[in-house]
């Protein structure tokens, strides 16, 4: 039994998979580049507003920060987005691999195969549940008994 408890441990990660839909998850990380694409741009606009426009604010007094405030944000997030899309490569990648190994059948779907299994490892959990539930009440039985 310790083996097959071990197993259905393992198998949390595959219910995790099953819920996720990779469609959704590339469509959030192409937002995340496109924003940051944005907010680039509008720095690059600003930079170049706030030379032309340096000398006026100086003897205005007051400056425009944005750009001041914005470019170690923008330096700071952009690897992270980076990663962010080398993560998604890899996870499509590892996805694909598992599917392409493990599916009986080539045209089932990634999110049919994942399903299957996710099935299975809840099956598992019950049963196991099930026999941990049997094994304690033997037990309480037979502690009664004596």
């Amino acid at each position: 039994w310790a083996a097959l408890e071990r197993l259905a441990q393992q198998l949390g990660s595959v219910k995790a998979a099953a819920r996720l839909s990779m469609t959704e998850v590339a469509d959030e990380a192409g937002r995340f580049i496109g924003s940051l694409a944005a907010v680039k741009d509008e720095l690059s606009f600003h930079s170049r507003a706030s030379r032309s426009a340096s000398a006026a604010a100086a003897a205005d007094g007051g400056a425009d920060r944005l750009v001041e405030v914005l470019e170690p944000f923008v330096n700071s997030v952009e690897p992270r987005v980076e990663a962010l899309c080398d993560e998604l490569k890899a996870m499509q990648a590892a996805l694909v691999a598992t599917h392409a190994f493990f599916a009986e059948e080539a045209k089932t779907s990634m999110e049919a195969f994942f399903s299957r299994w996710a099935t299975f490892a809840g099956q598992l959990e019950a049963a196991l549940a099930h026999e941990t539930e049997g094994k304690h009440l033997e037990g309480s039985k037979r502690a009664r008994r004596a």
